[in-house]
């Protein structure tokens, strides 16, 4: 497994150095970001939801190949949830198919309770992770796309330390309702193995958008199928997002 996420991340670290080499003449060519905030912060990794309200800030930044996407999440009352900071590189872009491949370090937030001065206590404790992902786009028609995805993650402290993600994705993308808004979709089917404990599930996101506002009303559920890690059988959210840049 150790050796997935090295081959991953090795041929990440590859390409990141590539695109470097042929971008670092070049200023900053990509600037954008979002803020959503929804009532219940779900992972498509149960261990790592949130399970309440909560405020995630997006950003990504780069050139035509190389991006910087870091991700900080956070409990409604300010609470970190976790940081992630993601390196991605578009290897391969045609018209009909595009391939992305990243890495990325992270830190996962988890309240812990501890004994001080012979008192319980309550505190967060940051759990470290380094996970790749292997991402190729087929095109279907103007509107759908085939997603399949692949993510390897692996712990560094107590908790999981083994993680295998795969799905199978149908992104349908900008279905005009009327002239000014916008509607889309996301249904998936995928694998999920947390330390050889298994489960399958299914689930969409959706998505509506007005042309001229900056704003997004969405929403997400997820269904297990068939499943021996511990979670919840169905969870929803919606939420409200605020995008920036270009």
């Amino acid at each position: 497994m150790k050796r997935i996420l090295l081959f991953v991340v090795f041929m990440a670290a590859v390409q990141f150095i590539g695109a470097q080499e042929a971008e670092k003449t070049t200023s900053l060519k990509h600037f954008s970001g979002s803020v959503m905030v929804t009532n219940n912060g779900i992972s498509n990794v149960p261990s790592f939801s949130l399970g309440k309200s909560a405020v995630i800030f997006d950003l990504s930044m780069g050139g035509d190949k190389l991006r910087f996407e870091p991700q900080f999440r956070f409990a409604m009352e300010g609470k970190p949830w976790s940081f992630i900071f993601w390196f991605r590189n578009k290897t391969v872009t045609t018209e009909k198919f595009s391939l992305s491949i990243g890495a990325h370090p992270a830190i996962m937030f988890h309240e812990v309770t501890f004994e001080e001065e012979g008192s319980n206590k309550e505190g967060l404790e940051g759990r470290r992770f380094l996970a790749g992902e292997i991402e190729p786009s087929i095109k279907i028609s103007e509107h759908v796309d085939l997603e399949p995805y692949y993510l390897y993650g692996h712990g560094f402290d107590r908790g999981l330390q083994n993680t295998h993600y795969l799905s199978m994705r149908l992104g349908v993308s900008d279905l005009e309702i009327s002239k000014q808004l916008l509607f889309s979709f996301t249904p998936e089917i995928y694998y999920l193995s947390t330390d050889g404990i298994t489960g399958s599930y299914c689930g969409s996101s959706f998505s509506l958008e007005h042309r001229e506002l900056p704003f997004t009303l969405g929403a997400k559920i997820n269904q297990k199928i068939d499943s021996d890690i511990v979670s919840d059988d169905f969870l929803w959210n919606v939420s409200l997002t605020y995008s920036f840049g270009d």
